[in-house]
């Protein structure tokens, strides 16, 4: 079934990065995998995250990092195949340059069925909404989003669905709600995807799957004020506070342990991005004051709106 008359509110999302050892699907191999799951209402989730070990000689460590030591004892991708489909099932694939990802998938998996989802291109629905193109790094700059490193897989998952949810917002400022009112506002590759149906999920008595897993996320941990953050963009993404979310985020605030002054410098950074996102246009629209007197709303009843 199409997507284009779903709405952003109640999509689903595979946010997929891949790190590889050259540029060329079907020669080259895939090293690490990361699928991160976004769902409406709730924050983030790492569906699939681990090192894969290739078949081939281990290239590109200058690139993303990887050794020989940190390979041994990871699965083959031959292993994980139903793991990597059931990740990207019932869902719309994501990913900054997303087509990149998928044809080295596609290659490395083209034995168990064509890999065509519907996709979004962060890199092009920023284009699409008035934004200009760039790295991920430059685009999340771009949205107030700190980047603490790149070419780690579930790191770039991660920072990609947070551009998602800042592109989203911007979406809901423009007073777009589905995907046939993004698609109308220009061509990119990923909008052509939109009438395809999703992945179906895999039989897993049909496929190999791999208990192994050997992630590189516990070495870059995230720290309090990162998942304060994280927690408050995906409350405010559609510019309503409501009372559950203010007492789930107080909650969180109390658990990590932040203080006033680190909590009113996170709100600043939110006000600040929400501030970006409505003048990208370089203009300030009547939909775009009453998103940002709703942001600025939302973060009084957390606290503290910048200007307070």
């Amino acid at each position: 079934m199409s997507i284009l008359d779903l709405k952003f509110a109640e999509a689903r999302f595979a946010v997929l990065d891949l790190e590889t050892t050259g540029l060329r699907p079907g020669v080259d191999d895939i090293v690490e995998i990361s699928v991160v799951w976004v769902d409406p209402g709730v924050l983030p989730v790492i569906a699939l995250d681990t090192l894969i070990r290739p078949p081939g000689h281990l290239a590109g460590t200058e690139v993303h990092g990887i050794g020989e030591e940190d390979l041994v004892g990871a699965p083959r991708l031959d292993d994980l195949v139903a793991d990597v489909l059931a990740a990207l099932s019932d869902r719309i694939v994501v990913g900054h340059n997303v087509s990149f990802d998928l044809r080295f998938l596609a290659e490395a998996l083209m034995r168990w069925g064509p890999l065509e989802p519907p996709v979004v291109d962060t890199r092009a629905l920023g284009a699409l909404l008035g934004d200009a193109r760039g790295s991920l790094t430059d685009m999340c700059a771009a949205v107030g989003i700190a980047r603490s490193t790149a070419h780690v897989a579930t790191v770039d998952a991660i920072d990609t669905a947070r551009l998602l949810a800042a592109q989203l917002a911007r979406a809901h400022v423009l007073g777009l709600r589905t995907f046939r009112d993004v698609g109308r506002r220009g061509q990119a590759s990923c909008v052509g995807t939109w009438t395809r149906p999703m992945l179906r999920p895999p039989d897993p008595t049909r496929l190999p799957r791999s208990t192994a897993r050997r992630s590189r996320l516990g070495a870059i941990r995230h720290t309090p004020l990162r998942a304060y953050a994280e927690a408050l963009m995906q409350v405010l993404a559609d510019g309503a506070v409501d009372a559950a979310e203010v007492e789930r985020l107080v909650t969180l605030r109390r658990t990590l342990e932040l203080g006033d002054a680190e909590v009113r410098a996170l709100h600043a950074q939110a006000f600040a991005a929400a501030l970006l996102t409505g003048v990208a246009d370089q203009q300030v629209h009547e939909h775009e004051r009453v998103f940002l007197a709703s942001v600025a709303r939302g973060l009084r009843e957390l606290g503290w709106c910048p200007g307070d």
